[in-house]
């Protein structure tokens, strides 16, 4: 093969640009630009939230239900589990290949079918946990109060989401959105109404519910009532009781309703000001210096969409470390190639050299 091509250079010129173009193809689109090596977890997570319940009632009520619902599984590993104030976390460690998303279906299957969970607890959130990898963080900040920095961070955050090669990011340091509704008991005994009368008032009136569907000629139409309640207003509206004249008494009349935020506090500071920040992930095969240029070419066009008391700055951006290794790896790259180079030519003819190099 070797007195072949050195017979026929052109064929070995073709075979050279073909085997370069192969390699930029390949650096250039299937090579993903990431800071550490990806990871894929063995692990299915379980977790539930129940109002005002006790470590040991989230134990006893809720934990030990659900490991003993999935306990024999055969891929599992080990089971482990965190059971605090209002909360319990269940972690299903799997054997090492195991299909996360069988082992997902199946455990999900497990825990829906226990009947015995406490009617206060919500219902399970089950997941195989995503691994994300943070590539940077934009910060808000500036001379604002708490509901004008949420309300500029949301509507970033959707901005950051829409551009192409840019597929996940999340809001940090900011409480999320509550409505507080707190009814006096005078108020309740003055209208002959009770806490339970409100709590279903509210079920029952601020939800989206499916009215199944109506057949036609045309086809399926499909009927839902559309009632879910999402601020202020839509809660003031509810009716709690009605009269025979017509007359209702509505949730706005006898409570006080707090459009607001979460009462925890999250106190976030940039610069001595009040702050959010966005977290821009990287996902499966997205480049972090595609991420990072995008997020920073959008930053430069909205300084005149917003008043100057909003500020941006780019926040722990590790593209950086990715540029920088992509530099040492071209330097030495190019610096070897010269060193062997010289030395070749001081034992082979140049044009051989020069062959071997390439």
């Amino acid at each position: 093969m070797i007195a072949w091509f050195a017979r026929n250079a052109v064929a070995a010129n073709v075979l050279l640009l073909f085997i370069v173009s192969c390699g930029f193809y390949a650096v250039s689109t299937k090579v993903p630009l990431e800071v550490f090596p990806e990871t894929e977890l063995d692990l299915v997570s379980i977790s539930v939230t129940q109002r005002a319940a006790t470590p040991e009632d989230m134990e006893s009520g809720i934990t030990t239900l659900i490991e003993e619902a999935v306990a024999d599984l055969p891929y599992i590993d080990e089971l482990k589990s965190r059971s605090s104030e209002q909360s319990s976390v269940i972690s299903v460690f799997l054997d090492a290949g195991t299909d996360s998303q069988k082992a997902l279906n199946e455990v999900k299957s497990r825990v829906d079918a226990l009947s015995n969970l406490p009617d206060s607890a919500e219902r399970p959130v089950i997941q195989v946990p995503l691994m994300t990898k943070e590539v940077l963080s934009l910060v808000i900040y500036g001379q604002l109060d708490e509901q004008e920095i949420a309300v500029i961070a949301r509507e970033i955050r959707d901005d950051i989401v829409r551009i192409p090669g840019v597929s996940q990011a999340d809001i940090e340091g900011i409480r999320p959105y509550q409505i507080s509704i707190e009814i006096s008991p005078a108020l309740l005994r003055a209208h002959q109404l009770t806490l339970q009368d409100v709590a279903s008032a509210i079920d029952q009136q601020a939800i989206d519910l499916s009215a199944g569907q109506l057949r036609s000629a045309q086809g399926d139409i499909l009927l839902r009532s559309k009632n879910q309640a999402y601020d202020f207003e839509d809660y003031y509206k509810i009716v709690l009781k009605r009269f025979a004249d017509g007359s209702v008494i509505r949730l706005g009349q006898v409570a006080t309703i707090t459009d607001g935020f979460d009462e925890n506090p999250i106190i976030t500071q940039f610069n001595g000001h009040k702050a959010a920040m966005i977290n821009v992930n990287r996902v499966g095969q997205e480049s972090a210096i595609a991420i990072s240029d995008a997020v920073h070419n959008y930053i430069a066009t909205q300084k005149d969409r917003y008043p100057s008391t909003v500020q941006f700055e780019i926040w722990g951006d590790d593209s950086r470390i990715v540029r920088e290794r992509l530099s040492t790896l071209l330097n030495s790259g190019w610096q070897g190639a010269i060193l062997i180079a010289i030395l070749l030519t001081l034992f082979l003819h140049p044009t051989v050299a020069l062959w071997v190099v390439r």
